[in-house]
């Protein structure tokens, strides 16, 4: 066992964990291999203009990793990018097929991550997936499927794989068998990015039970392969696997992911922000790089971090004071309702415009 309790898996000649793998895993499949950690990040890329930038317009040339998020209309059941759930005054302008389809285009390969927002555009999404995969991986792109499958810090009341309208509009965990499932199915099959559902409190964090669950849950669908190998950054005959971790939670202890990772060592760790974050300031953003050090090299980053000195700990200030302020009037007022990050008020405000997403580790 690891220092904090959490079981090593034990791994055969070679670095094969000996857990049973299904039969995707046994049969000859592709699977699609996951780059370096580092990359640099546009997220949140859910309309056509943001697309534009990210594909090469504007400052979007050094973009080589796009995350965007994935919901269904309600009125035509056509999958589309959006964060929130799609109502009647949506504004919204990007059909998945259509982002598919030109990141797939684009004259340099551009990895992607799909963050699936309900268990309807799991279903939707993936069949308009499956027939893009071949061009991704024919220009040496990974595509990410990712997910939140536990609930974690500030939503631990949601069980597992609740199923839709369960917590409210918007607000279901996605089941990790199915999703892990329909996943494996795909040929090639792409990489996974898993996550805790997390929400705005001013005292929760990652704890080691949540980082128990998670390697449960890999042990139980079948994803715990051999995947990528920090040591010549190879990726071998398995899916590959990200634990995506949200930095205000990331920045309280580090310890629980640190064990986790040593647990687990061939998933790599991704450090998000959330889109309706306030930007880190650069001493916050070098706390969790320094935090993290010991497994840096399987690390990577999509922050948003504040370009001005004097702006970050302001930016700090506000987050730490209305986290506080929303947990004692949730507390008080709506024990039953949930938070989750992204949904700060917009008069505490979205990032401004001296902010820039990091997604290359800082020297």
């Amino acid at each position: 066992r690891g220092e904090g309790g959490l079981p090593r898996t034990r791994r055969l000649r070679g670095g094969m964990p000996c857990c049973a793998a299904p039969e995707g895993h046994r049969s000859g499949r592709r699977f699609m291999a996951a780059p370096h950690p580092s990359q640099t990040w546009s997220h949140a890329t859910n309309s056509a203009a943001q697309l534009r930038i990210a594909l090469g317009g504007g400052d979007g040339s050094a973009v080589s990793a796009i995350e965007a998020d994935v919901r269904v209309d309600p009125g035509s059941g056509v999958p589309v990018m959006a964060h929130d759930p799609v109502g009647p005054r949506s504004l919204v302008d990007l059909t998945l097929e259509a982002f598919l389809d030109a990141c797939a285009a684009h004259a340099r390969p551009l990895h992607v991550k799909l963050d699936f927002k309900e268990a309807r555009a799991v279903r939707l999404g993936l069949p308009l997936l499956a027939p893009r995969l071949a061009a991704f991986q024919k220009k040496g792109a990974c595509v990410w499927l990712n997910a939140d499958v536990l609930p974690g810090p500030g939503r631990r009341r949601e069980p597992e794989g609740g199923g839709e309208g369960t917590h409210g509009p918007g607000l279901e965990l996605v089941d990790a068998s199915e999703f892990v499932n329909l996943g494996l199915a795909l040929d090639p099959v792409p990489a996974f990015s898993l996550g805790w559902r997390c929400g705005l409190s001013s005292s929760d964090r990652y704890t080691m039970a949540d980082m128990s669950a998670m390697q449960l849950l890999l042990e139980r669908t079948g994803l715990l392969g051999q995947g990528f190998h920090a040591d010549d950054m190879r990726n071998g005959p398995g899916a590959s696997v990200v634990l995506a971790v949200w930095v205000r939670m990331a920045l309280r202890d580090p310890k629980p992911l640190l064990e986790l990772a040593r647990a687990l060592p061939t998933t790599q760790l991704l450090v998000w922000s959330a889109s309706g974050d306030l930007p880190l300031s650069s001493q916050r953003a070098l706390t969790v790089y320094t935090q993290l050090r010991p497994i840096a090299s399987r690390v990577g980053y999509d922050l948003l971090v504040a370009k001005s000195r004097s702006c970050g700990p302001t930016y700090d200030f506000a987050e730490d004071a209305y986290e506080v302020l929303h947990s004692a009037v949730h507390a008080a007022l709506s024990p039953g309702e949930v938070v989750g990050p992204g949904s700060v008020p917009s008069q505490v405000g979205k990032a401004p415009a001296r902010s820039h997403q990091l997604g290359v580790k800082l020297a």
